[in-house]
């Protein structure tokens, strides 16, 4: 909804038609100084994404009930100081925010789920340590280490995305965030880490992207999983060793169209296996699946 608010009137926008949605789980999304003032109108909106330069925050602090607020591509954004006083902030990310050198006005808040993607390089890894509520991470900013192990994460981290430039990152140590059940990988040498360690046996959900090529039959340990999730990965031997994991019941597939459509068939039969396809991807073998078993993405 709030994708087509540039096409209008800013404030009479907001009053007549995002006042008027339901946003006690989605968010908002504001671009421009005036769009930002006008939400003034949807005050009972919990999330906002916020896209584009906006160097001063201090504008949302009024906003009561915040809990989720992402910032996306603001190159003049220096300090985030004024999240400080948004106390009720559970989900925060900040992405290609390449100034941002600086997360300590996080560390009192009730965070449980943290994006980080590309920030300034001199960014404190020490910063992670106080923030010990968070249970999901999604982590795309390089901090000076070698490996996920010299991180000071939270011990209560149940889910561990690495993008970006975060995808090179050693795996080692790892071990010690002994709740954790979803896991993504970007890099082979990653993936490779997944397989080849006992750790991940327990891992219930896996993302999987631009990993070409991607052997599946390299997954046959990981037993316990539940979920997989393959964004524009090639298969040359197809999806057929997916048979193979007895706990497999949600399988997503992402691609674009000009990418080689994904086959189906050899994934016929299974009993409780939901596929869920992306909007843009071709897939032939669709007909050999109830229609219920099959959920394009919109």
């Amino acid at each position: 909804m709030s994708e087509a608010w540039g096409s209008f009137d800013t404030d009479d926008y907001a009053r007549e038609v995002l006042a008027t949605g339901t946003w006690d789980k989605a968010s908002v999304s504001a671009a421009s100084a005036d769009q930002v003032a006008a939400l003034r109108y949807v005050p009972e909106a919990r999330g906002i994404h916020l896209r584009g330069d906006h160097p001063d925050l201090s504008p949302l602090t009024s906003r009561r009930g915040l809990e989720r607020l992402f910032v996306f591509g603001n190159t003049a954004l220096t300090d985030i100081a004024p999240m400080a006083s948004m106390r009720s902030l559970t989900d925060v990310g900040l992405s290609l925010c390449p100034e941002v050198r600086d997360l300590s006005p996080l560390s009192d808040l009730p965070l449980t789920y943290l994006s980080l993607s590309e920030l300034h390089p001199e960014l404190p890894a020490e910063q992670l340590e106080p923030l010990t509520e968070v249970r999901y991470l999604s982590l795309g900013h390089r901090f000076a280490v070698d490996s996920i192990g010299e991180l000071k994460l939270s011990s209560r981290l149940r889910s561990l995305f690495l993008i970006r430039d975060a995808c090179e990152l050693s795996l080692e140590g790892i071990e010690q965030w002994t709740e954790l059940e979803a896991f993504r990988a970007e890099s082979p040498s990653q993936f490779r880490y997944v397989c080849r360690t006992p750790f991940f046996r327990r891992l219930r959900q896996l993302s999987l992207a631009w990993l070409n090529p991607l052997n599946l039959a390299e997954l046959a340990d990981l037993t316990a999983l539940r979920t997989l999730m393959l964004t524009r990965c090639r298969l040359p031997h197809g999806l057929e060793p997916l048979r193979e994991l007895p706990s497999l019941t949600q399988l997503h597939l992402y691609a674009k169209p000009e990418d080689a459509p994904y086959d189906l068939a050899p994934l016929a039969g299974l009993d409780g296996l939901t596929i869920h396809l992306g909007s843009e991807m071709e897939a032939t073998g669709t007909d050999l699946f109830p229609p219920e078993r099959i959920v394009r993405l919109g």
